[in-house]
């Protein structure tokens, strides 16, 4: 069985028939057991494939990855204000996501490597 399945997405896969339906909700403890993780070979798209309590299903998730180390927030893929927003956040907060030179210090080396990674875009 092979799935084309749309990006930041999750689907309720019926193994018996092959139908994927959308799922728009939270599974909670539904799923109990991680079944593989498929990186495809651009990098761009991870598919997180999971069984549940249901025996003759299997959800499967696809996820966009960031686009660089500059895409701190979701929509993954794109880089704009939520993204600075998130940087500036974790700085002030001196969380480690934002010490971007990886020092332990937090300073303009680390601001300014951000601009440079924004600002490059994503590929």
């Amino acid at each position: 069985l092979v799935l084309d399945v749309a990006l930041d997405a999750i689907y309720r896969v019926n193994l018996t028939t092959g139908d994927a339906t959308p799922m728009f909700q939270q599974l909670g403890l539904a799923v109990t057991n991680w079944g593989g993780i498929n990186i495809d070979d651009d990098g761009t798209t991870q598919r997180i494939v999971v069984s549940a309590i249901e025996t003759d299903r299997v959800y499967v998730f696809s996820i966009t990855p960031p686009c660089s180390d500059a895409d701190l927030a979701g929509a993954f893929g794109q880089l704009d204000f939520f993204d600075v927003s998130a940087f500036l956040s974790a700085y002030n907060a001196q969380d480690p996501e934002a010490d971007l030179n990886g020092d332990g210090i937090f300073n303009f080396f680390d601001v300014s490597i951000f601009l440079s990674l924004y600002n490059m875009g994503c590929p």
